[in-house]
């Protein structure tokens, strides 16, 4: 699993990549107001499965999903 590293400095290219790593399935990681956050697309089972994994927390346990809107 290859990592990439993004600055504050993100441009439409490197904003196009991190869209099309996250529909391909992977993980990523951000930095929110108090603590880094992470996350996938919540609709990719594969994805989800990965977060979970990582996490190391049960299926059953339920995650937060963060939507724009309804």
């Amino acid at each position: 699993m290859a990592t990439t590293i993004f600055d504050n400095n993100l441009n439409e290219n490197s904003t196009n990549l991190i869209i099309n790593e996250l529909r391909k399935g992977s993980v990523g990681v951000f930095p929110t107001d108090t603590v880094y956050g992470i996350g996938c697309d919540a609709l990719n089972l594969q994805a989800l499965e990965s977060l979970y994994s990582m996490k190391q927390r049960p299926l059953d346990k339920p995650i937060n999903i963060l939507v724009s809107n309804i």
